[in-house]
């Protein structure tokens, strides 16, 4: 799993605050088989409220479509909101509701910030896990294990949500032809991957893999490629594939195509 922790000014000059997130990352980085990095992350994990920089920040990530937790750590108080709904804080009152709302999940440390984010209505998944550092009903490891199990399970919501959305936007084609509906699919979600950030080299290899052992009508599915707008995208896909996977020429449903979009192609190829 692939980590960013997006951490805003405000929340380091907060001592506990500060605290919580540097022990976090340190935890995170010496767990196996999880990578905190700020390329082509998975999740990304937002912490603090009111920072206008970081809303700007959460809606990139979501235009990305990577999915993020957001730990206002107590930003979200009632005291804290009656503060910034003074006319001049308007605007940012509108981006601190945008950003909690757009969350895939809101993280708080207790019982009483459940609530009162809750009763907001500004996003319903609210998620309890508890500050080892002001309470000793959760130890370290504890709290480290429970962030990883959120990580892991939105990113499995949203994965699933994405292919969801792939799955209807081929139904849409009323396609028969279960071996043409699964490429189309497959050609969707490089797409989106390809939109995050990365295209592993594992998908380049199973499409590559799929469209040898395929056998269709290519000209029936140049056509579907062509109604969904994603006929180009394809071509470029099959260029790529050929030079950097084992997709040969007599394999390819429709002509290659090799533009300066290709090159981004190639360069967003990830093989971790």
């Amino acid at each position: 799993m692939r980590i960013q922790l997006y951490i805003s000014d405000k929340v380091r000059s907060v001592d506990i605050n500060n605290k919580l997130v540097t022990t976090l990352l340190r935890l995170l980085e010496s767990v196996a088989g999880h990578v905190v990095t700020d390329e082509n992350p998975d999740i990304v994990h937002f912490f603090g409220c009111w920072d206008l920089s970081m809303s700007h920040a959460a809606t990139n990530i979501k235009r990305r479509m990577t999915p993020y937790v957001y730990s206002p750590l107590g930003g979200l108080q009632p005291w804290e909101v009656d503060n910034h709904k003074l006319s001049k804080h308007t605007q940012m009152m509108a981006f601190q509701r945008k950003m909690t709302k757009e969350a895939a999940v809101v993280h708080v440390g207790g019982e009483m910030e459940y609530k009162n984010i809750i009763k907001k209505k500004w996003n319903t998944n609210v998620r309890i896990i508890e500050n080892p550092l002001v309470t000793n009903d959760i130890s370290e490891d504890e709290m480290v294990g429970q962030m990883l199990a959120l990580y892991e399970e939105t990113i499995k919501k949203h994965d699933v949500k994405i292919r969801a959305n792939i799955a209807e936007k081929v139904a849409n084609t009323k396609e028969e032809d279960e071996t043409v509906n699964s490429l189309l699919r497959e050609i969707l979600y490089a797409r989106y991957q390809l939109h995050r950030g990365g295209l592993p080299i594992t998908t380049l290899n199973d499409l590559s893999n799929h469209l040898t052992k395929s056998d269709i009508d290519e000209d029936h599915f140049a056509q579907l490629l062509a109604d969904m707008k994603i006929d180009k995208f394809f071509a470029r896909l099959e260029y790529v594939m050929e030079s950097e996977s084992t997709l040969t020429e007599g394999f390819m449903p429709t002509p290659m195509l090799e533009d300066r979009r290709v090159d981004k192609i190639k360069s967003s190829i990830t093989r971790y």
